[in-house]
């Protein structure tokens, strides 16, 4: 089996590799950098280095599918944001020349927006904790403060003189 890995330049997809060798699936990975961190694991078969998902979305679908022709391969495993909700909007299409495991893109734009998720939750009736939308609302401190969309970095605010500073 050939396994596509997206995202070759982040630790997660380092993680996915080592773990695919390990079981003996043969790996390719990608990424948008030459010098991507998985690209140097002993069990990344091959490295290709595509266009990037964020600026050059079709571009980056187009190489999937033709790359996927080209290599045989079997499974596409987008690691990140970006390429999970591009291969996610485009699923019908790149599907046709590989297995995709990800959500349709109508569960994903709610998945990949936090805000979505957590109104989806409270419909189920699902307990989140209290969300604020402006520092005014805020009763209590320390907080987690997090983007919406897309990944980042977790910040622990513990005042409110904090969060004006930062802003």
């Amino acid at each position: 089996m050939k396994v596509f890995v997206t995202d070759a330049n982040e630790k997660h997809a380092l993680a996915a590799i080592r773990a695919l060798g390990r079981e003996k699936v043969t790996v390719y990975a990608g990424a948008s950098t030459h010098y991507a961190l998985s690209f140097f694991s002993r069990h990344c078969s091959r490295k290709v280095v595509y266009p990037d998902p964020i600026t050059q979305e079709k571009e980056f679908v187009q190489f999937l599918i033709r790359y996927a022709q080209a290599e045989k391969i079997d499974v596409l495993l987008p690691i990140s944001y970006y390429p999970n909700v591009v291969v996610s909007k485009y699923k019908d299409i790149i599907s046709k020349s590989m297995q995709v495991c990800i959500s349709d893109y109508s569960q994903m734009l709610t998945a990949a927006d936090k805000r979505k998720t957590v109104l989806f939750a409270e419909s189920l009736g699902i307990r989140i904790p209290k969300v604020y939308h402006s520092i005014d609302e805020i009763e209590n401190y320390p907080v987690v403060v997090k983007p919406t969309e897309g990944s980042g970095a977790v910040t622990y605010v513990n005042s409110p003189d904090w969060i004006l500073e930062m802003c």
